[in-house]
């Protein structure tokens, strides 16, 4: 009885092993296959891996984003060098140019200035005339001056007063107006040149120097606009003013000039007032005789 028992267990046993033994395999089996798959993605992620052991930044966003930020910082530092760089040559550039303009008008002030100095050193020689000591080269400028004349009429002022103009020596008519003692126009010299002539005569320039300075002196004691015609006009001054016999002579370059430089320049005293043929006034202080021609001071 107890052997049956025996039997059946085992049997049952066996039943019961007999039916785990096949499920214990499978179930075996499918965890080492799941090991085995783990074991080959981590074999994967370790070949992706780096020597230093960093997943491939190809295959992980994070990374990905990484590299591109990286690659974003270096290109504008690049970016930034090369700003730098232009705004370098930029600046250099315009310092030059600054430099170069800056050289430009120094020299152009340097040239105006020298211009400037020879002009009126020019001036100063054309207007330091002394009647009394020429040099020999404006003397022989007065002699070649004295060969150009023009005859007057009534109807020839504008060529008589072109022809003035073009007779003097070393200045412009302008240039005579600005540095003149005295203020005169272009009638009133005319007119000047003319009594110049009539009252000393064909003589030499320094006697009609002589006579245009008393002229002028009588024009600085009046003062004033156009104070030479004022001193020619003046009552009982000069005989010839209303006379015909001013349209009757020859102006030539030596009188343009000696009226030129007596209002340029004083070579007598400025006391030097009168002038009369053959004799002094018995009223006045003797001065000087030049060729006929008695000259007195106030």
């Amino acid at each position: 009885m107890l052997q049956k028992r025996l039997t059946v267990l085992s049997a049952v046993l066996l039943m019961i092993f007999g039916a785990a033994v096949p499920a214990m395999q499978q179930n075996t089996v499918i965890a080492s296959a799941a090991q085995t798959s783990e074991m080959t993605e981590e074999a994967s992620d370790a070949d992706e891996m780096d020597p230093e052991g960093f997943v491939d930044d190809e295959n992980t966003p994070q990374t990905v984003e990484a590299d591109v930020d990286d690659g974003e910082d270096e290109e504008d530092a690049i970016l930034a060098v090369e700003k730098e760089e232009k705004e370098k040559a930029a600046k250099k550039l315009a310092e030059k140019k600054a430099k170069k303009a800056r050289e430009a008008r120094e020299k152009k002030l340097a040239a105006q200035k020298a211009k400037e100095a020879k002009e009126a050193a020019r001036i100063k020689k054309a207007t330091n005339i002394n009647a009394k000591h020429l040099s020999k080269e404006y003397k022989k400028k007065i002699a070649k001056a004295r060969k150009k004349s023009i005859r007057v009429t009534k109807r020839n002022y504008r060529s008589r007063i072109k022809a003035e103009e073009n007779a003097l020596i070393d200045l412009s008519f302008e240039e005579l107006r600005d540095h003149a003692q005295v203020h005169f126009t272009r009638k009133s010299f005319d007119l000047m040149c003319r009594v110049v002539r009539q009252e000393a005569g064909p003589v030499s320039y320094y006697t009609q120097e002589m006579v245009a300075e008393v002229i002028v002196h009588r024009a600085m004691k009046l003062g004033g606009e156009d104070s030479i015609y004022k001193a020619l006009t003046a009552k009982g001054q000069f005989s010839c003013i209303n006379s015909s016999v001013l349209y009757r002579n020859n102006i030539d370059g030596q009188i343009v000039n000696a009226c030129k430089d007596a209002l340029l320049n004083s070579s007598h005293p400025k006391s030097l007032m009168y002038f009369r043929a053959n004799y002094y006034f018995n009223w006045c202080k003797p001065y000087k005789k030049s060729e006929g021609t008695y000259f007195s001071l106030a």
